[in-house]
Formats: structure tokens, C-alpha cells, sequence
């Protein structure tokens, strides 16, 4: 899921970078387009349906700021998926052609680094702005586009037809950040050494528990796991913490509102547990985690280790080589990539 997702100058200083119109059928790539019934049920149904069924009612009414007051999580999850099923929408031959010729583009790309992406097929869902935020996301083999956001990649594409090109098109980045998330729904095992062998996470089993935990937190379709731990260096007091989004006590029932924390656990006897709900209501910012911060410098997604993956491969699937600057750890993890993503 991505957070920030404005087509705009500042945001993507390579607007005019659009591969040409005739890309798509040059290299014979065919996406998906999911019809209305098609993405209701993957919204709603399939293998994700435990993602709806999990979530708790402060952050379902987030998701939907008007839904029918109910103390009945199973009443607020049926609403939910109806309201979501109700908002699924067709594509415009317009917004097909844009689709297909990013795809296109990046498929003639990242073949070179991993015929893994370039195999991976392409499904596309449509909604309106009202799902999940407005954020781009993924459910099951399908990339999740709000249609606010989709006009916006279709006015980049028809501003490139009078514009220069740059190295990279805008909405190419996004797109394989999400694809990455459908490869990791597909084969979770695969990226399991990169989160514990190279960026140090220790996976949780079973995940800890907690009152505040459960009615705060806000789930995310891309990264479903909440059961990764990370320590804080020794000089930082050596610590575990838990990367995590929450509604803060007191915040607007919305998902503008959502905030990344860093959650405290502890770990006894092989066990792992939260510390008492007082302390976490009181958790830093993972922002203000800096030591955190510092080891993951290649985005500010980095609030759980598919966030930190997706726009990683998508960095690494468009460039290639660490940019100057880069962390040792960001290296070491394209490393990783040129060997398990090839």
C-alpha cells in the first residue's frame, strides 16, 4: 500500500518520462482488466477474505467514516464488504491503453534483472476513491487502483505524447512496488531470508497480543503479518520493537489519521508479549526511532518489511545499482535481490 501517491511535479520530477504508446504491443504484454463482479470478489472473497474478517471496528469505520453505527464486528465486517463490492468500477479504453503501455515498459525493463517480474502476470482492479484511503494496494493476484489516482497516471501518460522523455516514466514505480506485493502474497517464503538473513527481523511465532494492540491497530492488505521484531542497537539500549500503525486515542475516525508507531515487546522463555497497554498508548513515532530510521534509508514506507521490500525491488528493478549515498544495507539487500529475484 502506498501512502503517497500524488502525480505531481515534486513528486515525480520525471513527468514527462512515458515510453512511447506503441510499447505495449511491441512486447506483447496483456494485462488483466478486471471486470466490476471480478473485482468485487477479489475485494471481498478469494484467499484474502481473512484480511476483512480481521479487521477491528475503529479501523473499519476509518475505512468508511459513515458506516452504520453497530457494536457488532460481524455487522460492521458484512457492511464493509458491501460498501466495497458497491464501489468497484469498469476502465476506460483510455485507462487500458495508459495501463498496458506502462506495463510495457517496465516489463522490457526489469527482464534483464528478474525474469521472475517478467513472467508474473498483470491484473488490474478499479474502485473509486473511497477504498482503503485512496491508496493504491493489492488483493490476491491483482493491483488495487483508485480511480482518482488512475486519472491522474492516464493525464501523466497524455502529457508525455507532447513531452521529452527521462529515464523513468511516472507510475512505473508504483506499480512494480505493488506488483512486488503480489509476488510476495504468491511466494511469502521467497523473501523471508531478505527480512531475518539481511535486514535483521526475528519473525514472532505466535504473535504477541494486546487489548490496546487489538482496538488500535490499523491493518494493512499489503503486509497482513503483524509478527516482526526488530532490535534497537545495544548503544540505543538494545531493545525489540515492533513496527505497526495504530489510530491514536482521541484521532479522527479516518485513515488520514493512521500514524506509524514503534511498539515495545519483550521476549521471555521463547515467548513474546507487548509490554502492559499503558506503554504502548504511550509509543514513540517510528519516525522518531532514528537509529531505526537510519538502517532503512531507501524510504520512508517502513513500517513493516513488505513496505521496505516493495520499494526496494522497485527501486533496485529500475536502477539497477545503489545510488550514491546508499546505505550498506541497501546494497546488501539488492544483492539479495539479484539472486532470489532473478
Amino acid at each position: 500500500m502506498r501512502r503517497r501517491t500524488i502525480l505531481s511535479a515534486a513528486a515525480w520530477p520525471w513527468l514527462g518520462a512515458l515510453a512511447s504508446p506503441t510499447s505495449a504491443r511491441a512486447a506483447n504484454v496483456e494485462p488483466h482488466f478486471a471486470t466490476p463482479e471480478e473485482a468485487a470478489e477479489a475485494l471481498i472473497g478469494g484467499p484474502d477474505r481473512a484480511y476483512i474478517d480481521g479487521l477491528n471496528l475503529r479501523e473499519m469505520r476509518a475505512r468508511w467514516p459513515s458506516m452504520p453505527q453497530t457494536q457488532d464486528p460481524d455487522a460492521g465486517r458484512a457492511a464493509l464488504r458491501a460498501f466495497y463490492a458497491a464501489r468497484t468500477r469498469s476502465f476506460t479504453d483510455t485507462e487500458r491503453s495508459a495501463l498496458a503501455d506502462i506495463v510495457a515498459w517496465c516489463s522490457e525493463r526489469v527482464a534483464p534483472r528478474s525474469t521472475l517480474f517478467a513472467r508474473t502476470p498483470w491484473s488490474f482492479v478499479k474502485v473509486d476513491g473511497s477504498v482503503e484511503g485512496g491508496m493504491p494496494h493489492t488483493r490476491g493476484d491483482s493491483i488495487v487502483l483508485p480511480a482518482p489516482f488512475l486519472a491522474r497516471m492516464v493525464e501523466a501518460s497524455a502529457r508525455w505524447a507532447n513531452g521529452s522523455r527521462a529515464t523513468t516514466r511516472p507510475g512505473a514505480d508504483v506499480l512494480l512496488h505493488e506488483q512486488t506485493h503480489v509476488l510476495q502474497r504468491q511466494q511469502p517464503a521467497r523473501f523471508e531470508s531478505l527480512h531475518v538473513d539481511v535486514y535483521g527481523f526475528r519473525r514472532m511465532s505466535p504473535p504477541p497480543r494486546s487489548t490496546w494492540h487489538d482496538t488500535h491497530v490499523v491493518a494493512n492488505p499489503d503486509a497482513p503479518e503483524l509478527c516482526w521484531a526488530w532490535q534497537r542497537p545495544e548503544a540505543a539500549g538494545g531493545s525489540w520493537i515492533v513496527p505497526s500503525v495504530v489510530l491514536p486515542d482521541g484521532a479522527a475516525p479516518t485513515l488520514d489519521a493512521m500514524q506509524p508507531v514503534a511498539l515495545e515487546v519483550t521476549q521471555r522463555e521463547g515467548r513474546w508479549s507487548f509490554v502492559d497497554d499503558a506503554t504502548l498508548a504511550r509509543a514513540p513515532a517510528l519516525g522518531a526511532v532514528r537509529d531505526y530510521g537510519a538502517r532503512f534509508d531507501w524510504t520512508d514506507e517502513n513500517f513493516h518489511p513488505n513496505e521496505l521490500t516493495a520499494d526496494l525491488v522497485a527501486l533496485w528493478l529500475l536502477e539497477g545499482t545503489p545510488r550514491n549515498g546508499a546505505s550498506t544495507l541497501f546494497g546488501a539487500a539488492c544483492d539479495w535481490a539479484r539472486t532470489h529475484l532473478a
